[in-house]
């Protein structure tokens, strides 16, 4: 390069340099060119983004927003859907029509409990202790009964049965239990009520203690419960109620009562 051509170029942008300096400190300083309107800036990093925001309305409202738009601050939460409550549970095996009648005030062993509950000397003598005991409730006609459960063997649907010539009535006949012959009985018969006619819902509930073992008849199974020795009242006093020497106490339970079976007794017939 020529020292003209590096004189030249110096004096350039000494020029340059100059006409920069001359601009008065007040002068405003020319207005940049015109830009479109900014778009929304993009939310920092710790924030959440647009896309996630939007996913975020769809999961709370089960739907899609309207893109970009602000939900208003005082808009209300929408209202949480409170599902009906569940009705209450049925014993199982037992027809729902069945518990209505349970509770029927007509029944002769509500009657009967009712009397001993309220007669002189039998007024609630409840048996002392604190010890509580399993049994199994089933129901014969309009009414519960209740079995201990240490002396039920098992529980099975109606099998084929022989009837038995010269047997009491309750008797119904024999079953074949996996080659053992059990005996049969009635349990609303043995108990003064009417003959069962067996359905889907009946049952045989197998009894055994020190290898004596017997069938009752039933109508339906519908639970097992605890029950205390003191919540258990005494049947005390005569009871005009064929039956009654099977019977040991009774037991209220959900404004229903229950009658309490011996279930020796009933295996030594």
């Amino acid at each position: 390069m020529s020292s003209v051509s590096a004189l030249d170029d110096y004096l350039a942008g000494l020029m340059a340099a100059k006409a920069a300096e001359a601009v008065p400190a007040d002068a405003p300083a020319p207005a940049p060119a015109a830009a479109p309107a900014p778009a929304p800036a993009s939310a920092p990093a710790s924030e959440i983004g647009d896309d996630e925001f939007e996913a975020l309305l769809d999961a709370l409202h089960g739907k899609g927003g309207a893109p970009g738009g602000a939900v208003p601050a005082d808009a209300p939460a929408p209202a949480a859907v409170v599902p009906p409550p569940a009705p209450a549970p049925v014993p199982r095996d037992v027809p729902a029509g069945l518990l209505a009648g349970v509770e029927a005030a007509s029944s002769p062993f509500v009657l009967a409990a009712e009397a001993a509950h309220h007669g002189g000397d039998a007024e609630r003598r409840r048996r002392a202790g604190d010890r509580t005991t399993a049994w199994l409730r089933f129901a014969l006609a309009e009414q519960y009964f209740a079995v201990e459960v240490l002396k039920v063997q098992e529980v099975l649907r109606v099998p084929d049965i022989l009837p038995l010539r010269g047997a009491a009535p309750a008797m119904i006949g024999m079953m074949n239990l996996r080659g053992q012959i059990v005996p049969v009985l009635d349990l609303a018969m043995r108990l003064g009520l009417p003959r069962q006619v067996p359905d889907e819902t009946s049952r045989v509930v197998v009894l055994e203690e020190h290898g004596d073992t017997l069938g009752l008849l039933v109508r339906s199974v519908a639970d097992v419960v605890s029950i205390s020795d003191a919540a258990i009242e005494s049947l005390s006093g005569p009871l005009a109620l064929e039956g009654a020497d099977v019977m040991t106490g009774i037991a209220r339970r959900e404004r229903s009562v229950t009658v309490l079976l011996d279930a020796r007794r009933l295996l030594l017939g």
